[in-house]
C-alpha cells in the first residue's frame, strides 16, 4: 500500500498548483437537507433506466453538474450519439433549398398540446415562420458545444449561418412572445451568444423590463408573475451554461434583489418548480448563506410527500416522469455541494475513440488516448483531483497487481533492467508505462463493456514513479461514493 501513499501524496501536492473549480460557498445545506436530497435522488435514481430519454437527459445532466458522478454518463453518451445523428441530418439537409421550411413544418406537426400553456406557445410559434425550427436546431447546437461536441460536426458552420438569418431581435423582443415564453426567451438570447451568432441579451432584458416593469408586478396575476419569475431564474441559469459556472453577482443584482423583495409572495404563489429556480439563482452567484436560500430549502423539504417520496405537482399529482424537472432541481438546492462540473466532454467518447486504431496506442502515449480502464475495486474508491484532471487511484492499482507489482521500486529494477525499463517476450525494451497498458489491456479482455469510459494519459507523475500512468477522466471528482451513481 506504500505506493498508493506516494500517488496520493503527490496527486495532493498536484492540487495546490491550479484550482480545479471554484471553491464551495462557505455553509453548505444541513442533515437534513441532504438527507432530504439524497432519498429524492435515490427514488429518481432506481427509476432512471425506465424514463424517457429526453428525461434522461434532463436528469443526468443536472445531477454530473454538481456531482461529476461517472453513473450519469451513460444517458448523457446516448443523448450525445442522438445529437450528432439529429444535427449531421440538419446540417446536411440546409444545403437544399426548402429543407428548412420542412423542418418546421415537422416541428409544429409534433409540437406537444398537452396543456394550455403548450398549446398557447404553439399557436405564437406557428406565427414566426422558420424560427420554430430555428429553436430547435439552436437548442440542439448548444448542448452539442456543452458536450464538446459542436467542432466534431462537419460543416457546423453552415447551421450557425443559418440561425445568423433568422429574425431574432425580433422575435426575443415581442411582448407578445415574452408574456408566454420569458425562460426560453432568456434561453435562446444566451445561447445565441454563446455559439457566437448574435449577442442579443441586453435587448432582451429591456424587453423584459418593458413587459414587467417595477411599479407594475404586485398587479401581475399569478399565471403572469410565474412568467414572469421563470424569466428571471432563466436568465440566471442560461449565464451559467446550465449550471456549468458561477455566475456574476453585479450582472445578476436586480433579479437576485427583486427575488429578495419578493421572497414571501413567492413562496406563497410561485409553484416548487420557480422556488427551486430562485434559489438555484442565488446558489449559482456564490450566495449560499442568502436567508431566502434557507426559506426556500424549508419549504421544499416540507413539500415531500411522504408516502410518494417525491414532491407533487400543485395538484398533488406523483407521477415520477411528469415530476422530474421539479424534483431534480429540489435535489439540487438541497444537496448542494458548492462546486460545479462542466459538461461532460463526450468528444472523446463519442468521435475520437473509432478513429484511433490499436496499433496507434504506443504512438499516442503522450497525446489523449480513449480507452476502456478499470475503475473497480469496490473497497477502494479513490479518484483525486489533479488540476483538471483525476488520478483514477483504483485503476493504477488494478492495473499494476494484474501484473504483479506491488512496489514502486519494483518497477526500476525488475528483469535488471533501467529505471521504468523491463523487456516484452519479443525482446524489444519495454517501459513500465508499457508494462502497465499491457496489464489494462489483459483486464479490459476479462471485463468487457463492464468497464468505465476513460482517458490514458501517458505521462509520468514523478521522475521516482515512472511506471505510474496518470489514468484520467475527462471530468473533475473528488470522490466516487459506493452507490455507483451520480
Amino acid at each position: 500500500m506504500g505506493w498508493l501513499v506516494v500517488l496520493l501524496l503527490v496527486a495532493l501536492t498536484a492540487c495546490a498548483i491550479e484550482p480545479l473549480h471554484d471553491g464551495p460557498a462557505r455553509d453548505g445545506p444541513t442533515r437534513e437537507e441532504q438527507s432530504a436530497a439524497q432519498a429524492l435522488r435515490g427514488v429518481y435514481d432506481d427509476a432512471l433506466p425506465t424514463m424517457p430519454l429526453d428525461k434522461q437527459r434532463h436528469y443526468a445532466q443536472r445531477l454530473y453538474r454538481i456531482s461529476g458522478d461517472s453513473r450519469y454518463l451513460e444517458p448523457l453518451e446516448r443523448h450525445g450519439r442522438l445529437l450528432l445523428k439529429q444535427l449531421g441530418r440538419d446540417i446536411a439537409g440546409l444545403e437544399t433549398p426548402g429543407f428548412a421550411a420542412a423542418r418546421t413544418r415537422e416541428v409544429m406537426a409534433n409540437y406537444p398540446q398537452r396543456t394550455a400553456r403548450q398549446r398557447a406557445r404553439g399557436a405564437m410559434l406557428a406565427e414566426w415562420g422558420e424560427i420554430a425550427f430555428g429553436r430547435q436546431l439552436l437548442f440542439r447546437l448548444i448542448q452539442a458545444d456543452y458536450y464538446g461536441l459542436l467542432d466534431t460536426l462537419p460543416e457546423h458552420e453552415r447551421a450557425l449561418d443559418y440561425l445568423a438569418s433568422l429574425e431574432w431581435q425580433r422575435f426575443l423582443t415581442d411582448p407578445d412572445v415574452m408574456k408566454i415564453y420569458a425562460a426560453q426567451v432568456a434561453n435562446q438570447a444566451h445561447f445565441l451568444q454563446q455559439l457566437g451568432i448574435v449577442d442579443l441579451r441586453d435587448d432582451m432584458e429591456a424587453a423584459f423590463h418593458s413587459v414587467y416593469p417595477a411599479d407594475a408586478v404586485p398587479a401581475l396575476g399569478k399565471n403572469d408573475y410565474r412568467n414572469r419569475l421563470y424569466g428571471m431564474t432563466h436568465m440566471v441559469i442560461a449565464d451559467s451554461r446550465y449550471y456549468q459556472r458561477r455566475v456574476s453577482v453585479e450582472q445578476h443584482a436586480w433579479i437576485l434583489a427583486a427575488f429578495r423583495a419578493e421572497i414571501e409572495r413567492i413562496l406563497d404563489e410561485a409553484t416548487e418548480d420557480i422556488m427551486a429556480e430562485v434559489a438555484l439563482s442565488f446558489l449559482l452567484a456564490g450566495l449560499e448563506n442568502d436567508p431566502a436560500v434557507a426559506r426556500l430549502r424549508r419549504h421544499l423539504m416540507q413539500a415531500v410527500d411522504p408516502r410518494a417520496g417525491i414532491i407533487p405537482s400543485p395538484d398533488g399529482d406523483t407521477d415520477l416522469e411528469r415530476g422530474e424537472h421539479r424534483n431534480v432541481l429540489a435535489i439540487m438546492v438541497l444537496g448542494w455541494p458548492g462546486y460545479l462540473y462542466p459538461g461532460p466532454n463526450l468528444s472523446r467518447r463519442l468521435h475520437q475513440a473509432h478513429e484511433i486504431s490499436a496499433s496507434q496506442g504506443k504512438s499516442q502515449l503522450r497525446s489523449e488516448l480513449s480507452m476502456y480502464l478499470p475503475v473497480g475495486l469496490r473497497q477502494l474508491a479513490v479518484h483525486v483531483p489533479l488540476r483538471h484532471m483525476v488520478v483514477d487511484i483504483e485503476g493504477v492499482a488494478t492495473a499494476m497487481q494484474l501484473d504483479g507489482i506491488t512496489d514502486p521500486r519494483e518497477a526500476k529494477t525488475r528483469h535488471g533492467q533501467q529505471p521504468g525499463q523491463t523487456r516484452s517476450h519479443h525482446g524489444e525494451d519495454m517501459t513500465s508505462t508499457d508494462q502497465v497498458d499491457q496489464a489494462m489491456r489483459r483486464e479490459e479482455q476479462r471485463n468487457g463493456q463492464q468497464r468505465k469510459d476513460a482517458s490514458l494519459l501517458g505521462r509520468e507523475l514523478v521522475s521516482d514513479a515512472v511506471f505510474a500512468q496518470r489514468l484520467v477522466l475527462d471530468r473533475p471528482i473528488t470522490e466516487l461514493s459506493g452507490r455507483g451513481e451520480a
